[in-house]
C-alpha cells in the first residue's frame, strides 16, 4: 500500500470513530428529591420532547386555590435500576422568581446539551405555596 493510501484510510479511520463515539449526558448522583408529586397542587406534563434539538415543552398547571412560585432551576434525572440520578449539568441558571396565579397554567421549556441515551427520565422542579414547597416531575422516555 502507497503511502497516499495508507493516509487516507488512516483519515477514514479517524472519521468512523469520531462519529461513532456519541458523549451521552452523564447521571452521576443519586437525586436529592425523597418526594415527587405527580398529581399534587402543581403538576408538570410533557407538551413536546425534541430529541434532535435536546429540548422539552412542558405545561404547568397550578390546581390549587392559591398563587405558587418557581425558579428556572430544573433537574433532569435518569432512572437506573429503579434509583434516580441526576443529569450532571454545570450551566448556570437565573434565579429569578416566577408566580404562576391559582388555577393557571404556563409553558416553560428546558434544554440540555448532551444527547439522552436510551431510558427513563424525569424533570423536577420545586414550587412554592402558602403551605409550603412541593417537587414535581414530568416524566419521558428515550428509544
Amino acid at each position: 500500500m502507497n503511502r497516499l493510501a495508507k493516509t487516507a484510510a488512516a483519515v477514514c479511520l479517524c472519521l468512523l470513530l469520531l462519529t461513532g463515539c456519541t458523549q451521552y449526558a452523564s447521571f452521576p448522583n443519586k437525586s436529592t428529591f425523597s418526594q415527587v408529586q405527580e398529581d399534587g397542587p402543581v403538576q408538570m406534563q410533557v407538551q413536546t420532547l425534541d430529541l434532535e434539538n435536546k429540548t422539552v415543552k412542558l405545561v404547568i398547571q397550578n390546581s390549587s386555590a392559591q398563587q405558587a412560585s418557581f425558579d428556572k432551576t430544573t433537574v433532569l434525572e435518569r432512572e437506573q435500576n429503579g434509583v434516580w440520578y441526576a443529569m450532571q449539568d454545570e450551566r448556570s441558571v437565573e434565579s429569578i422568581g416566577i408566580l404562576l396565579d391559582a388555577s393557571k397554567k404556563t409553558d416553560y421549556t428546558y434544554s440540555w446539551e448532551q444527547p439522552l441515551p436510551k431510558g427513563a427520565y424525569r424533570l423536577v422542579k420545586s414550587f412554592y405555596l402558602p403551605q409550603g414547597k412541593i417537587d414535581a416531575a414530568a416524566y419521558f422516555t428515550v428509544e
